[in-house]
């Protein structure tokens, strides 16, 4: 970055590397020099969308689907959103899929087949929730 060019070329003859441009994926997350657009975001949803369609959801209960959510699909965000700020879009998508598959194990869930309001959910089981993160926090 802000380097002449002919100080690239002696760099990467150097290192033999090559020379990439932004945005790159990086250790699974992408990074940029600007802000990210919403589509950046894509591998993240649909590595989660792989992560519950592996799953045997129609064999769990409710519990054991909010189980699997708060350690395998959380542990996964809590990765990103350590060095990323996700924006609201991706946020709202990963908690519609999460929903979904809480309440019904399926890809998309009415509001009919919800049980409580995601506020409660979110909350701590201390608190009568089931312990389950909101990803705005």
């Amino acid at each position: 970055m802000h380097t002449s060019p002919v100080d690239v070329a002696e760099m990467t003859g150097v290192l033999e590397c090559q020379v990439g441009s932004f945005p790159q994926t990086y250790l699974g997350l992408s990074l940029s020099c600007d802000k990210l657009r919403l589509n950046a975001f894509a591998p993240l949803i649909s590595k989660s969308d792989r992560y519950l369609a592996g799953w045997q959801c129609t064999l769990l209960n409710s519990m054991g689907r909010a189980v699997l959510i708060n350690s395998v699909m959380d542990s996964q965000l809590i990765y990103a959103m350590s060095s990323l700020l996700l924006p609201q879009g991706t946020l709202d998508a990963l908690d519609r899929r999460r929903r979904a598959f809480l309440w019904s194990g399926e890809d998309h869930v009415s509001g009919a087949q919800c049980l409580v309001s995601w506020e409660q959910v979110c909350q701590t089981k201390e608190q009568g929730g089931l312990g389950i993160k909101d990803l705005a926090m």
